[in-house]
């Protein structure tokens, strides 16, 4: 019996191993709105409530389109309207011994709310900044290649402006031009003078982050998916 047992847990193993050389599951589409696409291996495909993501997936909405992301550490990453984001790298040791969270965003706005990984392990790098996470609340609007707005709602942010680049208002300083923030509010980041897109940013840019009351309220996600099908 015990022998039946072990084969068919180096069975599993096997075909998570084989799975995860494909493309590693990383969470959920928690909560998809109109057009949102998922590109993974040069093959693009719409995105579902309830589809699983995938680590190095490119996720991108268009007009008055958002998405909620669940992930494993239970954080949720949500993009508003004509956004684009790279899943970029996603370690998570349930034990917290070993956890590195990146997400690129390179166009238009999305909130992150961290989940139980150790609070240094995130990273998110827009345009104009890499910014790191200790634990935090945060969202960032009107991304362009020369200017975006974060606002900090809670925790703390480490922003490091690209070279030229320059936050305002200044947090503490913390060495290689970059900069603490754990005061909430809005911190503008701007590179070699750049300004807000015009007319006030992409009217549908804020679709799915703000209602109106300015108040982020997303539907309760699922509970957080396994790391790979069953």
């Amino acid at each position: 019996m015990r022998s039946v047992v072990f084969l068919v847990t180096l069975g599993l193993l096997a075909a998570v191993t084989a799975q995860g050389a494909a493309a590693a599951r990383i969470g959920v589409a928690a909560t998809v709105v109109n057009e949102v696409t998922g590109t993974i291996g040069g093959r693009t495909d719409r995105l579902k409530s309830s589809d699983p993501v995938y680590q190095s997936q490119i996720v991108a909405t268009g007009a008055r389109s958002s998405a909620q992301m669940l992930f494993v550490d239970q954080t949720t990453f949500s993009l508003g309207a004509n956004s684009r984001a790279v899943l970029d790298r996603f370690v998570f040791d349930p034990n917290r011994s070993a956890a590195s969270v990146a997400f690129s965003v390179t166009r238009g706005a999305f909130r992150c709310v961290t989940g139980t990984a150790r609070p240094t392990s995130y990273t998110v790098k827009i345009p104009v900044a890499s910014i790191g996470v200790r634990g935090t609340v945060f969202s960032c609007t009107g991304i362009t290649l020369l200017y975006a707005v974060c606002t900090l709602s809670e925790g703390s942010i480490v922003i490091c402006p690209v070279p030229g680049g320059h936050v305002s208002p200044q947090g503490r300083p913390a060495g290689n031009g970059c900069t603490v923030i754990d005061e909430p509010g809005e911190y503008r980041i701007s590179l070699n003078g750049g300004s807000p897109p015009v007319p006030n940013g992409d009217p549908d840019i804020n679709d799915g982050l703000d209602n109106q009351n300015g108040t982020f309220q997303p539907p309760p996600p699922p509970p957080p998916p396994p790391m790979y099908d069953q």
